[in-house]
């Protein structure tokens, strides 16, 4: 069973489809819009590639740190839930020593806008 001293923090995945233009250019807009607001204290970094599980391109915000978490978790969900309207957003936890990698892209993970999901390549986290 998955204790809360487990979750060291959160991944927010920012997807878009590389062959819609208008929401390549959304994404570009809202990743350097999160880069500045959040990159000095976040790790902000976009894949313009499929990379690991995620089967398109990406951007992600990274809050790992319990400290970061207080601080940030609360101003980064809001800013996602009011500015990435439109796009596939993935949000999950992230485990002590990245355990549990299936799980918590799959059982423990949160779409924001469930109408709006992006398979996810479980097979490559094992």
């Amino acid at each position: 069973m998955l204790k809360e001293e487990e979750i060291i923090g959160y991944h927010f995945h920012i997807y878009y489809y590389p062959n819609d233009t208008e929401q390549l250019e959304r994404s570009k807009l809202l990743f350097e819009e999160a880069k500045e607001r959040f990159g000095n204290d976040l790790r902000v970094v976009v894949w313009p590639h499929p990379v690991g599980p995620h089967v398109i391109p990406m951007f992600e915000i990274d809050i790992v740190g319990k400290d970061l978490v207080e601080k940030f978790f609360a101003t980064v969900m809001a800013w996602t839930l009011t500015t990435c309207v439109g796009q596939p957003v993935l949000l999950h936890p992230v485990f002590v020593d990245n355990k549990n990698e299936v799980e918590a892209h799959s059982i423990y993970a949160l779409w924001l806008d469930s109408s709006k999901t992006v398979p996810i390549n479980l097979e490559k986290l094992k």
